[in-house]
């Protein structure tokens, strides 16, 4: 060892036990193999680990098991601080264990145990160790049966996390499941090595800039993976336990300070981390969003999926990263679950999924969320809290949901929810509570539900009786979609064979299918009876409806729904046992679908041609999932991508092909991700922000002037050249507002130009800033859509009341308040609460309050009534100011009220009054469940404390230690406000990162 390598601590009771294989006899050679064996040691025995080499073991081209796990025992015996395991080679697996590929493995075949190493050999050499930390490292790959492609290192097929659970706190490896790991070759590399190895050791000599002198494992991890996924090869995967990710692997010869840390810096194994900083937390949460970032794009439903796979940690992985949807995905979760997990297992999912629930702040959404979790109890089986949970939604409806067809909606899952326990009673009650003369189609839809339950029940006489009263339903419902429902209603009875009710509704059913003016309607509505009648056995009847549906089908013009009508008839076939027909049909529905442009709608459609398709045509079925996932794949759109990927997996894992199904979610994950962009851009126009507080105008600028979105690209130039009048620098500002102009000359919406008038208000520049509203007012006439008229001109007439042209803004008001008449609930509030934002500006504070208190949401009212708040403060009324923020009843904007009373009455030192609104807010943002809005919220909290903190205070450690909370969550770029107020160089030393990393995109 060289002397420079000088160890940090005492290695005596540690050790390290790297293994290699390359020259196999059966399976491909891996030459880079023994390269990246070989750099591993010499990284763990060089300067940056400072290994002895007495204690690193090196296993190179060992041709077969022997003795090896003895060797392994006897290696790790006595060691009592760190214990590594490093493996490099082919891995392989046999009935679900996974085996390190030695030499003379053979490629199949039980042997593969014998003669390669079992990783159970490597778990229990490493479970009766007694090192406090235990570090396992697998550059191997872990993919399918499926055919390799060249350079790769064949897998098998299971989770890293799964297979490591247990050996110690901190593994790595190469992939995530089902993928492969990539090497060199000759041709790329003068000395080829295995990609991740590589990667992962080039990070540590590299070093990493900003970071402390010692890199814990969680670090050196996280850019790592940051730099596989950047040069585009697959991503690794890790598991951490008892805080090993802070424990320290290597010297960081980027430190600010170049000595080697000492004991004091050095944690032991498994101890406390050492103290960071703002700056490496920041970039240590840039690199797990950039990760992470994908599963806003997620669909809800894959965590459910994995769940059936029998993979309940990735999924709890995935959920716990879904900020927006979270709620959703822990509520298909419970639904999965029952069959699949241990009581054990089921009851924390139920409790974390009721939790997410109960913190919903909006209280006219939270029934929606209650109905949606008795449906997933009640298919789980779980009776007597689907019972409680329907009732406490019908309660909270009825009181709170002031929209008739959303309030429907809760009835309608409710009364599924009944009829899957086989409450049928209370199923027919929740259904007729949909209102018959505003919803009929939502009464005869619930109803069909429920008789369909109640049918295949068995119970024929109330099936029947619920028939009837749906037949009374339909007819109040909309002509145009009245044979649809009759034969949706006559499938739902076909158990029962009852031919009265079918000969009541039959007949005009068929007429009704048989006279629609357009081909496009005609066609599903016949394939619709034509599939009822064939349910009840009119066979005859069903062959004519087929025949018609058939030329309906030909007569469309659009290759989406023709393409839906053979999908249809494939069924009706299949349930006729016209094998003849259903080939026919087979072969025309996908030929149709194959020529379908758009990748999105052809994988749709692809989608429907497998859930028609007859079990027993196996080929057929395997060839339409390989067709439907290139489709997937040609989708442009991630999150569109991602939901058709989970679709497709949820359909393969209902056909009972697990392996294929894994695959295909596994795929999901990648195919929602946009790009290692992804949350670097979200985070962009806050880092701006921050670095424009920080009084760094020009790095702002160009930062901003990055920024992809052109909207967001001016609202944050306009936010940059806001902050550098605020300190002093005017022509900077008009500098940064010209840049910002001449970006919104081509804009064809509203909400960006409002931004950057106010920032010309603030310059004090009256004819700029008009011409600007003339151009927002052009937008308005020429481009708003109707839903977002009202909504755009109650901006516009926020900005005109901000630049000081309260005609101007009146008028707007006026005009706004018009146009809400013709929006939706949604648009109409966000109306409002800008028309709100525009009369408190105007100093109309009565008729704002007035107005304010209009808004049916908690939310829109309590954002609405902020703006109020703020007029109050500038008017110096800050008892109104407070008893206003205190009667808001929604917790983020609640949280915002209280927290700008703080800030303002901190400026006029009262400092015990700004703490006490600061807590106040604190307490609110605690009752906000997305990370997002409680970030926004403890940032303002932030801001006000740090104004009124000694640093040497209690208070001041209180607010350190909330920082340190906002930058661990997955939303952690809305604390960066407040960072920069208390570590401008951190804030600095971000941009600088995040400078680099956009250069590289």
């Amino acid at each position: 060892m060289s002397d420079s390598a000088s160890p940090w601590r005492d290695y005596s009771r540690s050790r390290a036990v790297l293994i290699g294989a390359w020259d196999y006899a059966h399976l491909p050679v891996v030459t880079p193999a023994r390269n990246s064996l070989e750099r591993m040691a010499r990284l763990l025995t060089g300067p940056l680990c400072g290994w002895p080499e007495d204690r690193v073991q090196v296993v190179g081209g060992q041709p077969r098991r022997n003795d090896l796990p003895d060797r392994l025992m006897e290696s790790y015996d006595g060691v009592e601080d760190i214990a590594v395991f490093y493996f490099v080679g082919h891995g392989q697996l046999h009935n679900d264990e996974l085996c390190l590929a030695l030499p003379e493995s053979p490629a199949s075949g039980p042997r593969r145990l014998t003669t390669g190493l079992p990783f159970a050999d490597v778990r229990a050499a490493l479970r009766e160790c007694d090192a406090q930390t235990k570090i396992v490292i697998l550059d191997c790959c872990f993919a399918g049966n499926h055919l390799l492609p060249p350079h790769s290192l064949a897998a098998p097929q299971t989770m890293v996390d799964a297979l490591l659970l247990g050996t110690g706190a901190f593994t790595m490896a190469a992939t995530k499941a089902y993928r492969t790991a990539q090497y060199e070759t000759d041709d790329t590399s003068d000395l080829p090595q295995t990609c991740f190895t590589k990667y992962l050791v080039d990070v540590i000599e590299q070093g990493i800039p900003g970071h402390p002198a010692g890199l814990p494992l969680g670090t050196i991890f996280a850019h790592t993976a940051d730099a596989l996924v950047r040069d585009k090869w697959p991503e690794p995967t890790r598991s951490s336990r008892h805080d090993a990710d802070r424990f320290v692997l290597a010297r960081n010869v980027l430190a600010a300070e170049a000595p080697a840390p000492t004991a004091a810096d050095v944690p032991q194994p498994v101890t406390q981390p050492p103290s960071s900083g703002f700056a490496v937390a920041m970039n240590q949460a840039l690199a797990r969003s950039v990760r992470l970032g994908r599963n806003r794009n997620l669909p809800h439903e894959l965590p459910a999926i994995w769940i059936t796979l029998g993979e309940l940690d990735h999924a709890n992985e995935l959920v716990e990263d879904m900020s927006m949807y979270r709620t959703l995905a822990l509520i298909r979760m419970v639904e999965a679950a029952g069959p699949v997990v241990t009581p054990d297992q089921y009851l924390d999912l139920v409790g974390r999924a009721k939790a997410a629930v109960a913190a919903e702040s909006s209280r006219d959404y939270r029934p929606a969320l209650q109905g949606y979790l008795a449906m997933a109890l009640a298919v789980a089986g779980d009776s007597e809290r689907a019972r409680k949970t329907a009732v406490a939604a019908e309660a909270g409806a009825r009181e709170f949901m002031g929209h008739p067809p959303a309030r429907d909606a809760v009835f309608a899952d409710l009364a599924e929810a009944a009829a899957v326990l086989g409450q049928f009673d209370e199923a027919t009650r929740l259904a007729r509570a949909i209102d018959l003369t505003d919803n009929p189609d939502g009464r005869v839809r619930a109803l069909t539900t429920v008789a369909a339950k109640v049918a295949a029940a068995g119970e024929r006489d109330l099936a029947l009786e619920i028939g009837r009263e749906t037949v009374v339903a339909i007819e109040a419902d909309d002509p145009f979609c009245r044979e649809y429902d009759q034969a949706k209603l006559l499938q739902a009875l076909a158990p029962l064979g009852d031919h009265e009710l079918y000969a009541l509704l039959i007949d005009d059913a068929t007429l009704r299918a048989r006279s629609g003016e357009r081909s496009i309607d005609r066609g599903p509505a016949l394939a619709a009876v034509a599939l009822a009648a064939a349910m009840h056995g009119d066979h005859q009847r069903a062959a004519e409806l087929v025949a018609a549906a058939e030329d309906a089908a030909y007569a469309v013009v659009h290759d989406d729904p023709r393409a839906s009508v053979f999908a249809e008839l494939m069924v009706v076939a299949t349930t006729l046992g016209d094998r003849r027909h259903y080939a026919e049909f087979a072969g025309e529905a996908e030929a149709t679908a194959q020529a379908i442009a758009n990748p999105s709608g052809r994988a749709s459609v692809l989608l429907e041609l497998m859930r028609a398709t007859d079990k027993a045509d196996e080929s057929r079925y395997r060839e339409l999932v390989a067709k439907a996932e290139n489709a997937a794949h040609a989708v442009p759109e991630p999150s569109q991508r991602g939901m058709i990927l989970c679709q497709l997996a949820s359909v393969v894992a209902e056909s009972g092909d697990t392996q294929r199904a894994v695959e295909i979610a596994t795929a999901t994950e990648t195919g929602a991700w946009a790009s290692t962009g992804e949350i670097p851009r979200l985070a962009l126009p806050h880092v701006v922000e921050a670095v424009g507080l920080i009084g760094d105008h020009d790095q702002a600028r160009q930062l901003a002037k990055s920024i992809d979105h052109t909207g967001d690209r001016v609202r944050t130039l306009a936010k940059v050249a806001r902050a550098a009048v605020a300190a002093g620098c005017r022509d900077v500002a008009v500098e940064i507002v010209t840049e910002a102009e001449g970006f919104a000359r081509d804009l064809s919406y509203t909400w960006p130009i409002s931004e950057l008038i106010e920032t010309v208000a603030a310059l004090g520049a009256p004819a700029r800033a008009a011409g600007l509203l003339d151009q927002a007012e052009r937008i308005i006439s020429t481009g708003s859509r109707d839903q977002r008229r009202a909504e755009d001109t109650a901006w516009v007439a926020a900005a005109a009341a901000a630049a000081g042209d309260h005609e101007r803004a009146a008028r707007l008001v006026g005009a706004a308040l018009d146009a809400v008449a013709g929006a939706d609930d949604y648009f109409r509030s966000r109306a409002l609460v800008s028309a709100v934002r525009a009369k408190a500006t105007m100093n109309v504070t009565e008729d704002a309050e007035a107005l304010a208190r209009t808004l049916g949401h908690a939310h829109f009212r309590g954002q609405a009534m902020v703006s109020v708040v703020e007029r109050h403060l500038s008017n110096g009324r800050y008892e109104r100011a407070e008893q206003l923020a205190k009667s808001i009843d929604d917790p983020i904007t609640s949280a915002e009220a209280l927290a700008r009373v703080g800030a303002t009455v901190a400026a006029t030192a009262n400092r015990d009054h700004a703490i006490e609104m600061a807590v106040a807010a604190e307490t609110a943002a605690r009752q906000i469940a997305y990370d997002e809005s409680r970030n926004r919220a403890l940032g303002e909290v932030i801001s006000v404390l740090s104004t009124v903190a000694d640093r040497s205070t209690a208070l001041s450690t209180f607010v350190q230690r909330l920082v340190t909370e906002v930058l661990k969550t997955t939303e952690w770029y809305h604390g960066l406000t407040a960072v920069a107020r208390l570590d401008p160089a951190a804030v600095r030393a971000l941009s600088d990162t995040l400078s680099a990393r956009i250069a590289g995109l």
